[in-house]
C-alpha cells in the first residue's frame, strides 16, 4: 500500500435507518458493514482509512419506539442501535452523538 491517508465520515442515522429495512436486528458486532467497508475503501485508495468518525442520534429507532409506545419492539429497537454502534467502535469510529430536537438533520451539518 501507499501513504495514502483519508477520513471516513459515517452518518450514523442513515446507517440506522437502512439496518432497521434489513432487520438486522442482532448481527455479529465487527463483522455487521463497518470493516468490510473500510477494507473495500482500502483496497480502492490503495492506503488507509486514517480518520474514523461517525454522527448521529445513537438511541434514534429507542426513542422512536418510545414516543411510539411500542413495548415490544423497545428490545429490537435497542439491539439495532447498540449492534451499530458496536461495530462502528470496534473498527475505530469515534461517535459523536448528534440529538435532533429541531427536526433538523444536525449530523449532515456537522459532517458538512
Amino acid at each position: 500500500m501507499t501513504n495514502k491517508r483519508i477520513a471516513l465520515f459515517i452518518d450514523f442515522d442513515n446507517a440506522q435507518i437502512e439496518s432497521s429495512k434489513m432487520q438486522l436486528n442482532h448481527c455479529k458486532n465487527s463483522q455487521l458493514w463497518a470493516y468490510p467497508l473500510i477494507q473495500k475503501i482500502e483496497k480502492i485508495i490503495e492506503g488507509y482509512v486514517d480518520i474514523r468518525k461517525s454522527y448521529g442520534n445513537v438511541m434514534l429507532h429507542s426513542a422512536q419506539a418510545l414516543v411510539r409506545r411500542l413495548p415490544g419492539k423497545i428490545k429490537d429497537h435497542i439491539a439495532i442501535d447498540n449492534n451499530l454502534q458496536r461495530d462502528l467502535l470496534d473498527n475505530g469510529f469515534q461517535m459523536i452523538h448528534t440529538p435532533s430536537f429541531s427536526g433538523k438533520n444536525r449530523a449532515d451539518i456537522l459532517i458538512a
